[in-house]
């Protein structure tokens, strides 16, 4: 696998008292932007191609990346229309012609000990599925308050978590996802959730239980209690 996305296009609406200024994509955390922890984790990956997508205050994304110098880089302007999670990573495969990615949302602190449990997953992304979703269970996530997002059921297949089944498990942000995932989708604005459900009812993606803890910063409350800390 060559090619890796990173989703940096959101409009930070979660993050507003620090986003008004800077897209979320550029908050510094343990004095580097999300953004960059993203970039560094697709380095050690070992990825060929690391796509960003941008559109909120894209201008300043962009000069960031290019003054990091790094060839791997190359962006996906969104700028006149945000696409969505789904609609953003269709774009880049269908332009590239890429078959399968790894996908990062930038809303995590991702560290470098990640890269362990990030490898083995895309050393066991199976052949027959169009995707696997890295899901850590709700008390190993940190800056998360809800019950779960996913359930496993039988041989690691998910599906969504009715707080009726077993343990609730939170997707992480790091996802394997094939283009022809998308092949039955003619919109071009659309959430990557629609492409996960329309998944499950086809028995066509599983979840790689990721069992370390993970730091989620995609809310205001959430940097505050981290920066407090430091």
């Amino acid at each position: 696998m060559k090619s890796s996305i990173i989703l940096a296009a959101g409009l930070g609406k979660r993050v507003r008292e620090y986003s008004l200024d800077i897209p979320k994509p550029l908050i510094e955390v343990n004095g580097k932007p999300l953004l960059e922890h993203s970039v560094n984790i697709m380095e050690k990956l070992g990825f060929e191609e690391i796509f960003i997508n941008v559109h909120y205050k894209s201008d300043q994304i962009t000069s960031y990346l290019k003054n990091l110098n790094n060839l791997k880089i190359k962006i996906s302007d969104e700028t006149d229309c945000l696409l969505d999670t789904g609609g953003g990573i269709k774009k880049i495969m269908d332009e590239n012609n890429i078959k399968h990615a790894f996908v990062l949302n930038c809303d995590n602190l991702w560290k470098v000990e990640d890269t362990v449990f990030l490898r083995e997953m895309i050393k066991s992304f199976p052949k027959d599925i169009m995707s696997l979703l890295a899901l850590t269970p709700t008390d190993l996530i940190s800056g998360y308050n809800g019950i779960g997002d996913f359930s496993f059921t039988k041989d690691d297949y998910i599906q969504r978590y009715d707080n009726k089944t077993n343990k609730g498990y939170v997707f992480n942000g790091a996802q394997i996802i094939r283009k022809e995932a998308f092949k039955d989708l003619k919109n071009s604005v659309f959430s990557i959730n629609q492409v996960w459900d329309d998944l499950i009812s086809k028995n066509l993606i599983k979840g790689y239980k990721f069992n370390k803890n993970v730091l989620h910063l995609g809310t205001a409350a959430a940097l505050r209690k981290y920066n407090n800390k430091l």
